[in-house]
């Protein structure tokens, strides 16, 4: 089981991506140059449509409820496949169907056999298929030998076809080009299904968490490199949020639009307007009709914003950060990146000179491959949609990160004050160096469609004034991760009083998540093979491997066991008939016993009990709901009858749920993890833990009481005190096999009195320990009662409350739990009824999941002619118009 713990266990390498490691040999230009087709046909190589069908067929052949085959009409494509070519893979997988998916892949390719970490290291289907079939480090070209033969299409003989050249592709436009889809929200990012990437709501740009590292800047020993990159310097980074890419017109349309106030025509020609004079006026993207901005006629809304000064750049990234944009000419206001900043995210912590390399790719470079094609007289009089732009979400000039336009296109702006000899002061070589020194020229990075390949370097440096416009400048945003916790929002939206009037709005939830095309997936993780549809929860045993954790409760067992065996043998049968008092012995043996007994029972139970896994049920019923939903992310704060999203396991959980670190899952109502059952103590074991807080603590207490007159007698014995109580002589190794017992007995008392003080009030409130330090409202899960609190941990009251056994009628099922507040029917009974509703139908109105708005005929405007064509062709009032009367009673529609 060693491959399995590897490959489950396997991390994603943060500077490898199939979608920047591109063929660099002499072959591989050649076949970019001839046509991938005519290399695949010659060499027998497999195209990379059949490779992403084999990778598509063995991915959704274990997610998909109907039967897959894989025939040569398989497309990958089809929506009625669970998981497509673009959606992240392991946001629908858990660590079953994580193995049962690389045992699919192995029968595809069965070359990948000793490939463990093969889904961590390319997260989508095309990233994989694409690799697979380019070939990387870790990766050979697969060739048609390699793999098993397809059924040919039940339609049709096979054709045999060329291989189409693989070009960039478009990736989801999630930037907002439209007034009304304005999308200000208490939480200015947001989390994605994508782990380290986040959604800015001013704008809907999707960002990425770039880690902290220690880089060198500069050019290093290319031949290229200029004086000014000169000389290659440490810099330590801390981490940041990075534009995934440059901003686009369309966003700052909307940007121009809903600044407020209105900028001035000063400030405007300051930004992004030109004099009457400048010939470039016919390239300014955007235009003024009446008191609206627009795009101009024919350009696509997804163009990056070009002929933008440094002011116009910073005042963006003022406003799409909730900031005052009139202060846009300082630049330690504003949100552009550093050189050190953009330099890292282009191309890592590798020395390269682009972002996927060090050599120049026609495909993934949009820059002026001659010297004299884009002269200033030719482009003074072509049409603004003929200049060769590329759209943003192009995937062009990405990079490991996954950040795209980081080579060619548009220059971009940059923070700092531009100095060819900033690299030689001591300043440079500063944590997160950016120079802010006076100047008259600002940074800029990246190489533009106007220059050649060498200015799309990744550590090419020049400068312009902050005033300049052109046809090849753009920008993009960076952030400070602290955004990320200053913005987070939490279950009670009306607890938040923003100063910034545009952040008083609902928080984030998983209908606002699907607008937004970046979110490759809304599926839960898919269940395993051996889970169960009917189970309440999971309750397999989920222990540490850790040698810390297992020698702590190896430790803690030992003293159990033997605390009940010298209390038996060495208190009852030597000590206690030493001095006279054998006629206590079956007495306190009954006594400790039955206590003692139910303590070890309890250990056992806690230990060998799963805290409780989230249920398959409800990866189905999110899946049913889908963004109906309302999600909110994690954060130290109550959030009754909302799902949180766990960015760990990519997927949304249920309210009082949180992701154990140590146990690799999210546990419902997780209390924490306890090192001395070597368990996390969640829903499915709190209980057993209790009990051996209660009945370890009173063993320990009733050992110490029933034995203190002899501990102290054979204390003094071993000190030379004679006493007339001894009837026999007790050996010495008797006695302090005694003494060791009554001093791990004092030991465990002062360990578990703590820990019931701590727990017992908890359960009494029904809170739990991480419950206890949230402090945004009163505790919406007190029933107002202790026994109803108990309830709900221990089941109904009655006998199975004091044995170490499941209740025999427990309460709720650890998905949605009852609250004090809960909506009252006509007939005075709470809307969430446990004894009327139950399953998905229960969770439905506890997580208040809205039904979807039908058209109600009795309340549409009345239409002559629509209800006489009705009558002459006799239809009656279509029922499905009307929402469900259930809906109604519970407030479920919008």
């Amino acid at each position: 089981m060693v491959w399995v713990r590897s490959f489950l266990h396997g991390l994603p390498r943060p500077f490898r991506s199939p979608c920047a490691e591109i063929d660099t040999s002499a072959a591989g230009w050649m076949s970019k140059s001839l046509g991938a087709a005519a290399m695949s046909t010659t060499e027998g190589r497999m195209s990379y449509k059949e490779i992403l069908k084999r990778v598509s067929f063995a991915i959704n052949r274990y997610l998909s409820y109907t039967k897959l085959e894989l025939t040569e009409d398989y497309d990958p494509r089809d929506p009625s496949l669970t998981l497509q070519p673009h959606e992240h893979v392991m946001s629908c997988l858990d660590s079953l169907s994580t193995v049962a998916v690389r045992m699919g892949m192995v029968e595809q390719f069965p070359n990948l056999r000793n490939n463990y970490s093969l889904l961590f290291d390319y997260p989508t289907m095309e990233c994989l298929a694409r690799a697979l079939y380019e070939g990387d480090d870790q990766l050979e070209r697969l060739q048609k030998s390699d793999v098993p033969p397809m059924k040919p299409a039940p339609w049709a003989e096979p054709v045999a076809t060329l291989e189409p050249e693989l070009k960039p592709e478009l990736q989801p436009f999630t930037q907002l080009t439209e007034l009304k889809a304005k999308s200000w929200s208490d939480a200015l990012y947001s989390e994605t299904l994508i782990e380290e990437r986040f959604v800015r709501q001013s704008d809907g740009m999707e960002c990425i968490l770039i880690p902290s590292a220690d880089v060198h800047i500069g050019g290093g020993t290319a031949e290229a490199a200029r004086c000014n990159e000169q000389p290659t310097h440490p810099v330590r980074l801390k981490s940041f949020l990075m534009d995934i890419e440059p901003v686009s017109v369309g966003a700052y349309v909307r940007f121009l639009n809903l600044a407020s106030p209105p900028p001035t025509e000063a400030q405007l020609l300051d930004w992004c307007l030109l004099p009457l004079s400048d010939r470039r006026n016919l390239h300014v993207p955007v235009a003024r009709y009446g008191n609206r901005w627009e795009v101009k006629e024919g350009v696509p809304v997804n163009w990056p914003m070009i002929l933008v000064s440094w002011y116009g750049a910073n005042a963006y990234s003022l406003w799409a950060h909730g900031k005052d944009w009139h202060d846009y000419k300082t630049a330690t206001a504003g949100f552009l990146p550093s050189e050190a900043q953009w330099e890292y995210a282009a191309r890592g912590e590798t020395p390269r000179s682009f972002p996927w390399g060090d050599k120049a790719d026609p495909e993934l470079l949009n820059v002026c491959w001659e010297a004299t094609l884009h002269a200033d007289e030719a482009l003074n009089s072509k049409p603004l949609r003929e200049l060769p732009l590329k759209a943003v979400n192009l995937r062009m000039g990405h990079n490991p990160f996954g950040l795209r336009g980081m080579a060619g296109n548009v220059w971009q702006w940059c923070r700092d004050t531009y100095d060819p000899d900033f690299y030689c002061t001591p300043q440079a070589r500063l944590p997160d160096a950016w120079n802010d020194g006076a100047g008259i020229r600002r940074s800029e990075r990246g190489g533009s469609w106007v220059g050649g390949a060498h200015m799309a370097r990744s550590s090419y440096r020049r400068g312009r004034c902050p005033e300049a416009k052109g046809r090849c400048l753009g920008f993009r945003c960076c952030a400070p991760p602290a955004l990320l916790d200053a913005s987070t929002t939490t279950g009670d939206a009306s607890s938040h009083t923003s100063t910034d009037p545009a952040l008083r709005t609902l928080p984030i939830t998983a209908r606002d998540a699907e607008a937004r095309p970046l979110v490759q997936s809304d599926g839960p993780a898919a269940p395993g093979p051996e889970e169960s549809k009917d189970e309440t929860w999971d309750c397999s045993i989920t222990t540490s491997s850790s040698m810390f954790f297992q020698m702590t409760m190896s430790v803690t067992l030992g003293v159990f066991i033997y605390e009940g065996t010298a209390y038996n043998l060495m208190f009852l049968g030597r000590v206690l008939p030493s001095v006279g008092k054998a006629d206590f012995v079956p007495f306190f043996f009954l006594l400790f016993n039955a206590i003692w007994g139910m303590a070890l029972v309890a250990y056992i139970r806690s230990f060998a009990t799963g805290p409780g896994k989230v249920p398959f049920s409800w990866h189905e019923f999110v899946r049913e709901v889908g963004p109906a939903l309302p999600v909110v992310p994690s954060t130290a704060r109550w959030a009754p009858g909302k799902a949180t999203f766990c960015r760990k396991c990519s997927i949304p959980r249920p309210e009082r749920a949180h992701h154990c670190n140590v146990s690799g899952f999210c546990v419902l109502r997780m209390d924490h993890y306890c090192p001395w059952i070597n368990n996390c103590v969640g829903l499915g074991n709190y209980k057993f833990f209790l009990q051996l807080v209660i009945y370890g603590s009173f063993a320990s207490f009733v050992g110490i009481a029933t034995s203190l007159p002899e501990f102290v007698l054979c204390v003094g014995k071993i000190c030379g005190f004679e006493s007339d109580a001894w009837k026999e002589d007790l050996q010495i190794t008797d006695m302090v096999a005694f003494l060791m017992f009554e001093g791990l007995a004092i030991f465990l008392c002062v360990l578990l009195v703590p820990m019931l003080c701590t727990h017992v009030p908890l359960a009494c409130n029904n809170m739990t320990a991480i419950e206890g330090n949230y402090s945004n409202m009163s505790n919406p899960y007190d029933l107002g009662s202790k026994m109803a609190n108990l309830e709900q941990i221990l089941g109904s009251f009655g006998p199975d409350w004091f044995f170490p056994v499941k209740p025999f009628d427990p309460k709720g099922d650890g998905v949605s739990f009852p609250r004090w507040d809960e909506p009252m029917g006509p007939d005075q009974r709470p809307l969430a009824d446990e004894e009327v509703l139950q399953g998905d139908q229960l969770w439905r109105v506890r997580y208040q999941v809205r039904a979807p708005v039908r058209p109600n005929p009795q309340e549409q405007e009345f239409d002559p002619l629509r209800t006489l064509t009705q009558w002459f062709n006799g239809v009656d009032q279509d029922p499905h118009d009307l929402t469900s009367p259930v809906s109604h009673q519970m407030g479920c529609v919008n």
